[in-house]
């Protein structure tokens, strides 16, 4: 993505492209900066508030991307072989293998909250630059600034 990128190139209604056209680039690109712009706290309340909004479309849009990806990974993992749509709605293409592929080794672990997951090649460890519950770029909207880590 290009540094030249500016959001809210339009005026009323049609300032911002609608979230569901946005990627996941975009859309937590964006976030990032509607999150620094409520943070300066420069705005009067409705105009606050329609940031807050777009924000949250933003950050479920992310999580609709990730998901999707998600999704995609772990059928990677089971040896199937889904597509899915930009909403990340997967679609069963048929099985790759004749019998179910067997999870690589120590494939399954257990969260902080008790629910089983898989492992991924993403499960990185856990160091001081990426702390379990957040890092200094991420609080939990896909990389979006925290104002105590600017």
């Amino acid at each position: 993505m290009s540094s030249t990128t500016v959001f809210g190139q339009g005026t009323g209604d049609n300032a911002f492209d609608p979230v569901e056209s946005l990627n996941y680039e975009q859309a937590r690109d964006e976030l990032i900066e509607v999150v620094r712009i409520l943070e300066l706290g420069q705005m009067g309340l409705d105009e606050s508030l329609k940031y807050w909004e777009r924000g949250e479309a933003l950050a479920k849009r992310c999580e609709e991307h990730l998901a999707g990806a998600a999704r995609r990974v772990e059928a990677a993992l089971q040896g199937t072989t889904k597509t899915t749509d930009s909403d990340g709605n997967a679609s069963n293409a048929g099985n790759t293998h004749a019998e179910t592929t067997e999870a690589p080794e120590n494939a399954s672990i257990t969260s902080d909250n008790g629910t089983a997951g898989t492992k991924s090649a993403y499960n990185a460890p856990e160091t001081a630059a990426s702390p379990k519950h957040g890092s200094a770029y991420g609080g939990g909207y896909g990389g979006a600034p925290r104002h105590d880590a600017l």
